[in-house]
C-alpha cells in the first residue's frame, strides 16, 4: 500500500520517502531516459496519427453544410451591416465543415493517446487523397462519435497503464477487470471535470455579467480574471489520471491525490505544469512545419511521440516523488498533533 494520508494505493513507500520537494529537472531527465530505454511506447502515439494520415476519413459536410447555410437567414442577420461580417463567418465555417474528419475523435482528453495530426485534421497526405466517408444522419453521426471515443478511451488507458509499468520497476501488471475499472474511471474523469467547471464558472461568470452592465472595460478585466481563478482551481486536478494507473486509485481517491500532491509541493508543482506545456507546445510549433502531402511530417510524427510521451512519463516521476513528499508532510504533521496529546 501506498499510504500518504489520504493518499492511497498500490506501492508500498515506507521506505523511498524523500525529505527534499521534488525536483522538476530530475523529473523530466528521468522521463526522456525512460522513453529512450521504453521506446516501444511511441508506437502507440506513431499508430493513431498514421491511423488519421493516411486511413479512411469519416466526414459529415452534407449533414451540416445546409444548417450553416441557414444561418444567414436568421431574423436580424439580414441587416445590411452584418452582411459582411456573416458572409466572413459562413464563409470561415464552411471550411472548417469541409476539412473535419470525425476520426480525430480517437484523441481523447484527458487520457487519451497524444496525437500530432488530430490537430492539424489533414484532407490530403504524400499518396494521395485518404477514402472519404459521408455521414448523412445524426443518428449515425452519435454511433461513429461513440464508437471513436471508446476506441480512444481504451487505448489511451492502455497508453497510460504502459507508461505507469515502465515507471514502477515493482509494478503488478493489472487483471483484465483491473484495467477495465480504471477505463472506467477515465471515462467518468471528463464527466466530473465538466460538472466541476459549470459549478466553478456559472456564478463567476453571472458576476461578471453584471459587471459588463456596469462597465464594459471593467467586465473584460474581470473576465480575465476569471479565467485565471477557474484555471488555477482546475491545476490541482492534473496529476489525477495519472494517480488513477500509477496508484490504481479510484477516481474520487485520485482527485484527491492530485489535490494534496499540487497543495503540498507548491510553486514546484505549478512550474512543473508550466515547463510541461512550454516544451509541449513549443515542440509542437516544429512538428507542424511540413505541408499536410509531405513525408517530411513523418518525422514531426516520431518527434511528437518521443517528446509527448517522455512528458508524460515526467508527470509520472513528479507525482511519485511528490507524493512521497506530501506523505513526510503528513506524517510530521500527524507526529506534532500526538506529541500536543500527550
Amino acid at each position: 500500500m501506498h499510504s500518504c494520508g489520504k493518499i492511497k494505493g498500490c506501492m508500498n513507500t515506507e521506505n523511498l520517502v524523500k525529505s527534499q520537494k521534488p525536483s522538476i529537472l530530475q523529473a523530466f531527465i528521468s522521463g526522456f531516459n525512460t522513453t529512450t530505454n521504453h521506446i516501444y511506447l511511441i508506437l502507440l502515439p506513431v499508430f493513431i496519427d498514421l491511423f488519421i494520415w493516411f486511413g479512411p476519413q469519416f466526414s459529415f459536410e452534407k449533414l451540416l453544410l445546409p444548417r450553416i447555410q441557414e444561418i444567414s437567414s436568421l431574423p436580424g442577420v439580414d441587416n445590411s451591416q452584418f452582411n459582411d461580417i456573416m458572409a466572413d463567418y459562413i464563409a470561415n465555417l464552411t471550411e472548417l465543415v469541409k476539412n473535419l474528419n470525425l476520426s480525430v475523435i480517437i484523441r481523447t482528453i484527458p487520457v487519451g493517446v497524444p496525437s500530432l495530426i488530430s490537430s492539424l485534421s489533414p484532407t490530403k497526405n504524400p499518396i494521395g487523397t485518404p477514402i472519404r466517408f459521408e455521414i448523412s444522419s445524426i443518428n449515425t453521426l452519435f454511433v461513429y462519435i461513440i464508437a471513436f471515443s471508446l476506441i480512444g478511451i481504451v487505448l489511451g488507458s492502455l497508453f497510460y497503464q504502459r507508461s505507469a509499468q515502465s515507471v514502477m520497476k515493482d509494478y503488478r501488471k493489472p487483471s483484465l477487470s483491473e484495467f477495465l475499472i480504471a477505463t472506467l474511471q477515465v471515462i467518468l474523469l471528463p464527466v466530473l471535470l465538466l460538472i466541476i467547471f459549470l459549478m466553478i464558472s456559472a456564478p463567476i461568470l453571472m458576476f461578471v455579467s453584471l459587471l459588463s452592465i456596469i462597465s464594459p472595460a471593467i467586465g473584460q478585466f474581470a473576465l480575465m480574471s476569471a479565467m485565471v481563478i477557474i484555471l488555477w482551481m482546475i491545476i490541482p486536478l492534473y496529476f489525477t489520471p495519472q494517480s488513477i494507473f500509477l496508484f490504481r486509485q479510484n477516481l474520487f481517491n485520485s482527485i484527491m491525490t492530485s489535490i494534496s500532491v499540487v497543495r503540498f509541493s507548491l510553486p514546484g508543482s505549478a512550474l512543473f505544469l508550466l515547463f510541461a506545456m512550454v516544451l509541449s507546445e513549443g515542440f509542437n510549433i516544429l512538428w507542424r512545419v511540413p505541408p499536410q502531402d509531405s513525408w517530411m511530417l513523418l518525422v514531426g510524427i516520431l518527434g511528437h511521440a518521443f517528446f509527448s510521451t517522455a512528458i508524460l512519463l515526467s508527470s509520472f516521476y513528479y507525482l511519485l516523488d511528490a507524493a512521497q513528499f506530501a506523505q513526510q508532510i503528513l506524517i510530521k504533521q500527524k507526529d506534532q498533533i500526538q506529541k500536543k496529546m500527550l
